[in-house]
C-alpha cells in the first residue's frame, strides 16, 4: 500500500479593484469569509457526480464525497470547514491491465482514452477572523490532489466573480522547524549536488573563436547519509532558527561546500521517522505527515474511510490553527451546525477503472 500522508498550505484570496490613484487595477487581499469560501466551493462541486474531462491537463475528476459545516463551541463560532474526496487521474497512455492473481489469463487492453482514477481528500478551514484559509491535502505516495484542487478553486472563484483570484503556498509555522530538529532524530539525509565538468581540451577563448565552445555540463549526484554530517544539520538548524523562515527567500546555494568546494547543492531532503522535509528553496518547503497508521481502510480497499481521514487531518492541524485565530480548546465539545453532506455513488464500473467520461462544461 502506498504511504498516505497530508500536507498543509496557506490559501490567500484576492479581488481585483480599480484604484483611482493608480492607472492599473490592484489586487486586494480579502478574507475567505468575505465570499463564504466554503459555500463557494460546495456550490461548485455539488453535483459533479460524473467524471469531467480536462483535455488540456489530460486528467479526469469527479466528486465522491462532499461535506461542509460550521464548528461552534459553547455557542461561539469557531471555524468553517469543507471536506471532500475527489477521484482523479491522468489519461493518454495505453497498455495492458493485468490481474496479478490470474497471469495466465489474457490481459485486457487499457486504451489511451481510459484513466486510472484514485481518491484524494482535502479539507479547508478558516473562521470569520482569518485573513487566509488553511488547506490540508492528502498524498498517496508522491501523488496528491494539490494540482487538481488549484484548478477547482480557480474555476469556482471565476464562476462566482471573475475579479477573484488566489495564491496557495506550503505552510509551516516559523517555530515548527526548530522544534522538529530539537525533538526528532534524523533517519536519513539526502543531499543532491551539481558538479561542473569543465572542457580542458581547448582554451575557452579559442573555443569560442572556433565555434567549439559549450557551456560546462553539470553532473547531478545524490549523496545519502544514514549518519548525517554535523556540518549539514548545524547549518539547517541555524537556517530554521531565523525569526520568520516562512517568509525568507533562502537559496539552497547557501549550503555550498557541504560536500566539496567544487559542488553546488541542488536540493536537500531530510527524512525523520514519520515526516520528510524536502526543499530547494525556502519558499517551496513542504512538510508531510505520515498518517498511514492512523486511518481505517475501507473493506477490500487500500483507501481510507472518510471519517478516519478527516479526523486525522484535524488532529494534525491543531498546531496550525492558532495562526488562523481558531481555538483548539474544548474541541471535543464541537457542535457542527449548518451541515450539508453528499456522498455520491457516481457513474463508475468499479472503484478505480472507468470508461464513461463526461466533457467538462
Amino acid at each position: 500500500m502506498a504511504k498516505i500522508s497530508i500536507c498543509f498550505f496557506n490559501l490567500y484570496l484576492f479581488k481585483t479593484e480599480l484604484d483611482p490613484n493608480k492607472k492599473k487595477p490592484q489586487d486586494k487581499q480579502i478574507p475567505p469569509s468575505e465570499i463564504n469560501l466554503c459555500d463557494c466551493l460546495y456550490s461548485y462541486l455539488n453535483g459533479i457526480e460524473k467524471y469531467q474531462v480536462q483535455e488540456k491537463e489530460k486528467r479526469v475528476y469527479r466528486v465522491k464525497y462532499l461535506e461542509k459545516y460550521e464548528s461552534v463551541i459553547d455557542g461561539v463560532h469557531n471555524f468553517y470547514r469543507i471536506n471532500s474526496i475527489i477521484y482523479t487521474g491522468p489519461f493518454g497512455e495505453d497498455g495492458e491491465a493485468v490481474d496479478k492473481d490470474h497471469t495466465t489469463s489474457e490481459p485486457e487492453p487499457f486504451g489511451a482514452n481510459k484513466a486510472l482514477a484514485k481518491p484524494y481528500g482535502f479539507s479547508i478551514i478558516y473562521n470569520k477572523k482569518s485573513k487566509q484559509a488553511l488547506v490540508i491535502a492528502q498524498y498517496l505516495g508522491n501523488k496528491s490532489i494539490v494540482g487538481q484542487l488549484k484548478i477547482i478553486i480557480s474555476d469556482a472563484l471565476r464562476e462566482l466573480d471573475p475579479s477573484l483570484s488566489y495564491k496557495i503556498n506550503p505552510f509551516i509555522p516559523a517555530d515548527y522547524f526548530s522544534v522538529i530538529f530539537d525533538e526528532k532524530s534524523i533517519y536519513k539525509l539526502h543531499v543532491t549536488t551539481l558538479q561542473k565538468k569543465e572542457n580542458h581540451l581547448l582554451d575557452e577563448t579559442d573555443a569560442i573563436i572556433n565555434g567549439e565552445y559549450h557551456e560546462p555540463i553539470s553532473e547531478k549526484t545524490e549523496h545519502i547519509y544514514f549518519t548525517p554530517k554535523p556540518t549539514i544539520t548545524d547549518k539547517l538548524k541555524n537556517l530554521f532558527s531565523k525569526p520568520d523562515p516562512q517568509n525568507s527567500i533562502i537559496e539552497i546555494s547557501d549550503f555550498i561546500g557541504i560536500n566539496s568546494d567544487s559542488e553546488e547543492v541542488d536540493n536537500i531532503k531530510v527524512d525523520f521517522k514519520d515526516q520528510t522535509l524536502n526543499f530547494s528553496r525556502m519558499s517551496s518547503v513542504r512538510i508531510s505527515n505520515d498518517i498511514s497508521n492512523e486511518i481505517e481502510l475501507k473493506a477490500n480497499s487500500s483507501h481510507p474511510t472518510e471519517s478516519s481521514l478527516f479526523n486525522a487531518m484535524i488532529n494534525h492541524a491543531m498546531p496550525y490553527l492558532k495562526f488562523f485565530d481558531i481555538s483548539c480548546d474544548n474541541i471535543e465539545k464541537e457542535d457542527r451546525q449548518n451541515t450539508k453532506v453528499n456522498n455520491f455513488i457516481g457513474n463508475v464500473k468499479n472503484d478505480d477503472l472507468f470508461s464513461e467520461l463526461t466533457p467538462a462544461g
